[in-house]
């Protein structure tokens, strides 16, 4: 497949370069947190609401500037998610 500039352009993706430091930071250190554990498949990780992936999810949920309860938001997210 072929990419356009304007692709890459209109791409909702995050963009560490153009983050700012605080941000980055709690990016690189969840990432340190969760390098070294292994990660059940994608659908499991949703059913049992694994550990590195609420982190993960809490984390970006902070950086976009969620004011409301996580645990409860992404309880549903995962149980509406495994439900698909």
């Amino acid at each position: 497949m072929k990419i356009h500039d304007y692709m890459l352009e209109e791409l909702l993706a995050p963009n560490p370069p153009k983050m700012n430091k605080k941000d980055y930071n709690k990016l690189t250190n969840t990432f340190e947190q969760v390098k070294n554990r292994e990660s059940p498949s994608v659908m499991e990780q949703l059913e049992n609401k694994h550990p590195s992936r609420k982190l993960i999810d809490k984390t970006w949920l902070e950086i976009l500037g969620y004011k409301g309860k996580t645990d409860q938001l992404l309880d549903q997210l995962y149980e509406s998610l495994a439900k698909k």
